[in-house]
Parts: C-alpha cells; structure tokens; sequence
C-alpha cells in the first residue's frame, strides 16, 4: 500500500513520503556513510551484544518498523503545515531531494533518537511523533540534515561551518582516528562522517598560547557492558581530537 504523502513548499517543491513495512524495510538496509563507519561499539551498543554483527544489525529492522496510525499521520501534517507557513520565507530557499521518506519505528534501532539515513530518510522513533513544539523541532532538525547532505547545498554548509569557526580540512591534510578511539567511536548516523571539518583553539593554561587545528568527535566513555547501561547516552563522550600536535 502507497504510503501518505505531503507537499513541501520550499524551492524545488519536495514531497513527504510516510513509508512503513517492505518500502521501509528495503531503505533502512540499504548500505550507506552510516554503515561504512560503524564502530565495533556501535554495533553491541544498539543492539546489546558483545557477539553483534552488522548483518545482525541489519536483520533487526524488521521486529523495529512500525505502522503509522492516523493520529501519527495528522501529526506530521501538522508539523509540514507549520514549515508551510511559519517558516516559508525560509524553506522557500532550501534545495531538498524531489522525494523524502519517513519511517516510523519502535525507536530501539538508535537509543530512541531521531535521524537520518542515506540521502533522503528520516527515521523518527514513534515517541517523538506526538503535537508539541520540541517534537516538531526535532523533525524540522532532521529535515535540515537532508538539505546538507545534498551535494548542491556543500558550499552553502561550508558558509554556515565557517560562520562558527569550522573550516573544512583539506585533503592533503587527512588522517586517520587514533587506533584506541576507532572502535569505541560513536557514529552519528545524521553526520557519519567524522573528521571533515576543523577549528582553531588553544590548550587551556598553555604556556607558548600556540593554536592547534582541532576536529570535534564522540565516543564512548567504556567498553559495552549491558550491566552499566543499555543507553548509548549513558557512554557518550563529545571531545575534539588535535590534528597537528
């Protein structure tokens, strides 16, 4: 059955797809920057097994999509409605894919959290799919994830790093995450690709007030242990890693 689908009044006038069951199934396996980088924590953390695989992963989507009823439904119309009004003058100017789809899950594929997934998925646990401002924003959040993926919109989101004090890192300046970090590395899925962009800071209390060239990243504070927490949250550890030290 054809999923409901919802106009997006911005510049190449998108349309939201809610998607459920084999539709929903075929995207969420699909292979992509958020797979490439997983983490052997990654892996037991979310689905709480020292013995995970990403195949085991994969076929866990299936027990995690659920059906949208018609109050979810009415609620991203609202949430659709609300950017097709209150915030027209800004989404008149995002460039976003012709076609966005929304799955809805039980939210156990992620730690309950929202997000996006290949070019032009928005996963939204069914929790987060309720009529209030923050769950709206939430949405609109994700929305803005898809429009900077596009590679249309690169320059723009390198303006918009820049205007905080990001600079994106240059190729010939690439490294790699130290052999402890790499598999205790939390892989956002709405920004898999880590160590991308760079800022300027100085070590506190340092003597020679030298500046170092810095990448921000998460990671998990301990190793899995299902004992401590099941909550990805409960080890995240949000630091930057210095690039030319």
């Amino acid at each position: 059955m054809a999923g409901q689908e919802f106009s997006l009044r911005n510049a190449n006038a998108s349309v939201i797809e809610l998607i459920s069951g084999e539709e929903a199934l075929n995207e969420l396996k699909q292979v992509d920057d958020y797979f490439n980088n997983f983490s052997r924590f990654d892996l037991e953390s979310r689905l709480q097994s020292s013995t995970a695989t990403l195949d085991n992963y994969i076929a866990s989507f299936a027990q995690r999509i659920v059906n949208w009823n018609e109050k979810q439904k009415q609620c991203i119309r609202n949430y659709i409605d609300y950017m097709n009004t209150k915030c027209i003058d800004q989404l008149q100017l995002l460039v976003l894919p012709a076609r966005i789809l929304v799955v809805l899950t039980d939210g156990k594929d992620a730690s309950d959290d929202a997000h996006c997934r290949n070019n032009n998925v928005i996963v939204l646990p069914q929790h987060i799919v309720i009529m209030t401002d923050s769950k709206r924003e939430t949405f609109i959040h994700e929305l803005f994830h898809i429009w900077s993926r596009q590679k249309t919109n690169m320059k723009i989101r390198d303006e918009l790093y820049a205007s905080i004090g990001y600079h994106r890192i240059p190729i010939d300046y690439q490294s790699e995450l130290p052999s402890d970090l790499s598999e205790m590395k939390i892989t956002n899925p709405d920004a898999p690709l880590v160590m991308k962009y760079f800022i300027n800071l100085k070590k506190k209390n340092h003597q020679k007030n030298k500046i170092y060239k810095c990448t921000p990243i998460i990671h998990a504070s301990r190793p899995f242990k299902s004992k401590y927490s099941t909550s990805m949250f409960d080890y995240l550890v949000a630091t930057t890693i210095v690039l030319d030290e």
